[in-house]
């Protein structure tokens, strides 16, 4: 039921999206036969329509269970047709935006959708003609349409897999518990696996088959040892799964990140926890849909490249354990954060406190240090830290001595926070430290 259910959840997601007024407008602009996107639409109801009675009869038969297989293929591709559209709709959004002058503007745009223009309305004619196909044999078939279908107490609460959806779906999932990963089908979509203390390119050689992976998780077997991954295998997996929406590599001891990580456009959630890499390749800022980027406990990384902030898709931004020195120019710009764990207040125009103002959403714990770069109430004000009602936790800290006490005492009750905050720790430049809640 589970599989089904997915299913039901990315048809209405790309419905969703190929109503949306950016990405139609994107197609207008670039002069392309706005009828495809409608016949794509009109396709993908129409499936949508059978599913119910496909769910209740795939167990027992095999051809509307073999018909179901191709559909989800179909409509996984259809997803990242979809996606690859909305993104370089997002990208020349984002561009336009981070650059000055007009004429620069359009140059950009131009190089950026030059290739996209060449290919799109083929490839959308090409899924039309997959969709009619699968339109006509669920006639042969015998599915009927159920109008009125309620699949929403159905559909599932996460993005990651879970195990019956795994029994469910099939060739499409795939979790190894040990050795090397062997009978990988074209079709996997969601590959899991217990790490070991190192995993070279053997393990994960048959994945390249899979050039329509969705999700790479490692599974933890021991929760402080730590893990190793060659550097063929993080190549191999960063420059041939270039349809990844989730990437973890979390504890492996990753010295650099190649610059190839840039080829993920689709991805949405990496996990680059207590890796050792001391920077980020610059390819990173060009991951527009990434909405999670975790950095925790990666104490070598002292800078973030300065085009973070075209990130503005953004939610969760994990900086906990870091060595951070300074925040990117104009963080204020990914205004949709609602997890921000650090802040390093800065010295100059554009790094201060007051980029905070724009964190509406802000929630959970933020560690604020770098405070005696704050140069006054008035400013420290700006941060609205009292109209941040949803986070939990705050930490203010002050790195080395100043001989202004009195700024020091104004910056901190500027810095009053909300009063539904349940801790606060503060740690001053004599070295006291203070916990209340």
């Amino acid at each position: 039921m589970a599989g089904v259910a997915l299913l039901v959840a990315t048809f209405q997601v790309m419905l969703d999206r190929l109503t949306s007024p950016e990405l139609i407008k994107f197609f207008r602009d670039r002069k392309h036969d706005k009828s495809l996107l409608k016949k794509l639409k009109l396709k993908l109801l129409g499936l949508k329509m059978v599913l119910n009675d496909a769910e209740n009869k795939q167990f027992t038969d095999r051809a509307v269970k073999d018909w179901l297989d191709e559909l989800k293929g179909a409509v996984y591709d259809a997803e990242d047709l979809v996606d690859e559209i909305a993104t370089a709709a997002l990208r020349c959004k984002v561009e336009a935006e981070y650059q000055s002058g007009p004429n620069q503007v359009q140059s950009l745009i131009s190089s950026v959708t030059k290739l996209f223009d060449d290919e799109i309305e083929s490839k959308l004619e090409s899924m039309i003609d997959t969709l009619e196909d699968l339109a006509e044999a669920k006639d042969s078939i015998g599915l009927k349409d159920v109008a009125g279908q309620n699949w929403s107490h159905r559909l599932p609460t996460t993005s990651l897999v879970d195990e019956s959806s795994q029994y469910v779906m099939g060739d499409f999932c795939y979790k190894l518990e040990d050795g090397k990963a062997h009978g990988i089908s074209e079709k996997l979509r969601h590959f899991s696996y217990v790490q070991r203390e190192f995993d070279d390119f053997g393990k994960f050689k048959e994945i390249k088959e899979a050039k329509c992976l969705r999700t790479f998780l490692p599974l933890k077997r021991r929760r402080y040892m730590e893990q190793w991954l060659s550097k063929k295998a993080l190549d191999e997996i960063l420059s041939g799964l270039t349809r990844l929406r989730l990437l973890s590599l979390s504890r492996y001891q990753i010295n650099e990140l190649p610059y190839s990580i840039g080829k993920l456009i689709h991805l949405r959630f990496l996990d680059l926890s207590y890796a050792r890499i001391n920077q980020l390749p610059e390819s990173v800022c060009t991951l527009y849909n990434l909405e999670t980027l975790l950095l925790s406990n990666c104490y070598l990384l002292t800078t973030l490249p300065a085009e973070l902030v075209k990130l503005i898709s953004l939610r969760h931004l994990n900086l906990s354990g870091t060595n951070l020195k300074e925040m990117p120019m104009h963080i204020s710009r990914l205004k949709d954060l609602q997890q921000l764990t650090a802040f390093v207040v800065g010295k100059c125009t554009g790094s201060g406190i007051n980029e905070l103002k724009e964190f509406h959403s802000l929630r959970g714990t933020i560690s604020i240090t770098g405070l005696q770069n704050v140069t006054s109430g008035n400013d420290a004000l700006e941060a609205k830290l009292r109209e941040k009602k949803h986070l939990e936790k705050l930490a203010l800290e002050w790195g080395r001595t100043t001989e202004d006490s009195e700024k020091e005492r104004d910056v901190l009750e500027m810095l009053e926070p909300h009063t539904l905050l349940k801790q606060l720790q503060i740690k001053t430049t004599e070295g006291q430290d203070f916990l209340l809640g």
